[in-house]
Parts: C-alpha cells; sequence; structure tokens
C-alpha cells in the first residue's frame, strides 16, 4: 500500500515537473521561432507537446481520472504529435524539403484517430495509431541519415568550419526520439504509476538534451534551393575590381583556349587571396567570400578546387594545418593549441585536431614537442 502510494505520488511529481518544463520550453522558443524553418517546427513541436501535457489536468476529476475511454482518447491526442516531431527533424536535416500543407495532411490523418475511437472505441482503433507512429518515425529514421550526408556535402563544398553548423547531432536526437516513441508505446499500452514517472523522467531529459543542441544551430539557408538542395549553378556576373576587366577577356576568349586561361586565372587569384591576403584565417570563410575576393563566380571556384580532388572545407583547412605549423615551428614563446588553433583560422578545436594528425600524422601537440 505504501508502495502504491510512494509511486502515485512520485507520478505526480513528475508529471508536474514534465509539464512545467514544455510550458517553459514552449515560452522559450516561441521568442526564437522567427530564426528559420526549424526554430519555427521547434516551437510548433515543443507547444503541442506542451498542451498534451496541460490536457491532463482534466484527471483531477474523478469523472474522468478512472475512464479508460478518456486516457485512450488523451493517448491518442499524444501520439498525434509524431508528425510535428518528424517534420523537425526532416526540415533540420533538409531546409524545405516538409512544406506545411503536408504537416497538415499528416496531423489531420493522426488525429483522426480520436473522432474515429470515439465511434468505434476499440483497442484496434489505438494499435493503428501506434503503427501509424511508428511507421511515420521509420520513415523518418531512413531519410533523415541520408538528408545529412547530403547536408555535410553541401556545407563542405561552401564553407570551411562545422562549428553549430553541423547536422550530425540530429541523427542522434532523431533515434533518441523513436527510443522515447518505443518508451512511450510500453509506458502507457497497461499504465502503473511507475511507467508513468519513467516516461515523464525520460521526455525530460530527451527534449532537453535536444534543445541545448539546437540551442546554438545556425541554418545556411543561403546554401539551399526550395527543395532543400545545394545552390550548385549561378549566373555569371559581372565582378568589380582589378579581376574583372580580365575575367570579361577571358568571357570573349574561344572555348579550348578559354578554359585553359580561365585555369590560370583562377589559380592565380586563389593563390593571391590564400597566401598572400590570408582570407583563410577568417574561421567563417565561405565559397561565397572566396568568390567575391578572387573577383569570379563561386561555381568557377567549385569546379577549380574539386578538380583537384578536394572539397572546399578541406582545401581551407590545408591553409590553416600550414599556418598553424609555421607558428609552431617559428614561435618562440609557449602556447596553448588552442591559442594555435584560433591564430590559424579555427574555431573549433576538434577540427584542429582531427585535420592536424590527418595531415601531419601526428597531433599539435606531439608535433609541438617535437620541434621543441
Amino acid at each position: 500500500m505504501f508502495e502504491d502510494f510512494s509511486f502515485e505520488a512520485l507520478a505526480h511529481y513528475t508529471r508536474g515537473m514534465a509539464t512545467i518544463f514544455f510550458v517553459i520550453f514552449a515560452v522559450i522558443t516561441y521568442f526564437r521561432r522567427k530564426r528559420n524553418r526549424m526554430s519555427f517546427m521547434l516551437f510548433v513541436t515543443v507547444s503541442y507537446l506542451a498542451l498534451g501535457f496541460l490536457k491532463d489536468i482534466i484527471f483531477v476529476l474523478p469523472l474522468f481520472s478512472e475512464s479508460s475511454f478518456v486516457e485512450n482518447l488523451s493517448s491518442l491526442f499524444d501520439v498525434s504529435c509524431t508528425p510535428f516531431v518528424c517534420a523537425f527533424f526532416l526540415e533540420s536535416t533538409r531546409p524545405g524539403m516538409v512544406k506545411r500543407r503536408d504537416i497538415l495532411l499528416s496531423y489531420l490523418l493522426f488525429a483522426a484517430f480520436m473522432p474515429l475511437y470515439c465511434l468505434i472505441p476499440s483497442d484496434k482503433v489505438i494499435l493503428g495509431a501506434y503503427l501509424l507512429a511508428a511507421l511515420t518515425a521509420l520513415y523518418t529514421m531512413v531519410l533523415v541519415p541520408f538528408n545529412v550526408v547530403r547536408y555535410n556535402k553541401v556545407l563542405a563544398e561552401n564553407i570551411s568550419y562545422t562549428k553549430n553548423v553541423s547536422v550530425n547531432w540530429i541523427i542522434t536526437c532523431a533515434f533518441t526520439y523513436f527510443l522515447w516513441l518505443t518508451v512511450y508505446a510500453v509506458c502507457f499500452w497497461e499504465t502503473t504509476w511507475l511507467s508513468e514517472a519513467a516516461f515523464d523522467v525520460f521526455s525530460i531529459i530527451v527534449w532537453g538534451i535536444l534543445f541545448l543542441l539546437c540551442r546554438n544551430h545556425s541554418v545556411l539557408s543561403n546554401l539551399f534551393s526550395e527543395e532543400g538542395m545545394a545552390t550548385e549553378v549561378q549566373d555569371v556576373k559581372a565582378v568589380e575590381g582589378n579581376h574583372s576587366r580580365a575575367s570579361e577577356e577571358l568571357l570573349t576568349q574561344s572555348a579550348e583556349e578559354n578554359k585553359g586561361r580561365k585555369v590560370d586565372f583562377i589559380a592565380g587569384a586563389l593563390q593571391q587571396c590564400m597566401e598572400t591576403e590570408k582570407l583563410y584565417l577568417n574561421p567563417h570563410l565561405s565559397l561565397n567570400d572566396l568568390a567575391s575576393a578572387a573577383g569570379t563566380n563561386k561555381t568557377y571556384i567549385s569546379t577549380f578546387i574539386n578538380s583537384r580532388g578536394k572539397t572546399f572545407y578541406d582545401y581551407v583547412n590545408e591553409y590553416r594545418i600550414a599556418e598553424a605549423c609555421r607558428i609552431l615551428d617559428t614561435s618562440s614563446e609557449r602556447l596553448s593549441m588552442a591559442d594555435v588553433a584560433t591564430r590559424s583560422g579555427f574555431n573549433s578545436m576538434s577540427t584542429f585536431n582531427r585535420y592536424f594528425l590527418r595531415i601531419k600524422g601526428v597531433s599539435p601537440s606531439a608535433y609541438y614537442r617535437s620541434r621543441n
């Protein structure tokens, strides 16, 4: 008797914690919703989850607290959050992929189980909703890794950094959500006070981690078209500066001659930008920035770099590693590796260590010790 009372008290306590957590979470994301579509989808998802926890207040009334019918309707409402959560993961890994119309239609499909259960109060309706949620989550689990690979490819071709822009964390969060959905089905198929408490705590942990990861994430929407694919080709525009006249002359040459001269021009422009002006020291250097400084089109720059078997990300970071080695070789003062990374253009220690090891075969610290 005492144990039952303890678990019941614990369940009420954790339910209150979860309710407050999601309400506050919803308020925070409300003020961040206009940053990008991903932030908006997070706000919608969290708000719906908060509403799901708030609706359980009805169970304080004796009329509803002992009703399995109302409890099952409540479960159907909770499961109907699935399309919002999945849309958030898909939007995060492929901006513009999910349309509002698709989200609305998916939600209406899930919401239809509630009136259907009112007409046919059968466990088969509940099972059908759970199966649909599982299939939707499984579909998302299949798409997310592929989207992440494509997203990272776009980043590597266009920017020289990954801090706060990589979406690798989405894979972990998406699979954790699938686990969360499974926990929900297990906990509420045969509800106990302990299962309710476990679900509430698990919800707080999962969504708390997701919020921390999402908080500083930046969506580079300018790299993607409406379909969420990278904008690989741009119109060739007239370029200002010292290189513009040379570019125009190149465009008037015959195709074969132009190709060779264009390569020479781009090679020289890149050498000027990277070796003389040292643009790689800008930790947020992008392909557009480099193309603008070189006085040419980003498609030409990308093609030139790719023809060398490199991505833009690799190309820039090789210069940064060379700069780091120069600093380590010539500096007379004792340096921290974090300082070396910053001075050579990196904004992430993990990227600095990884690339240094890849190119030099040793860690930065080992390289420094071998020189001193």
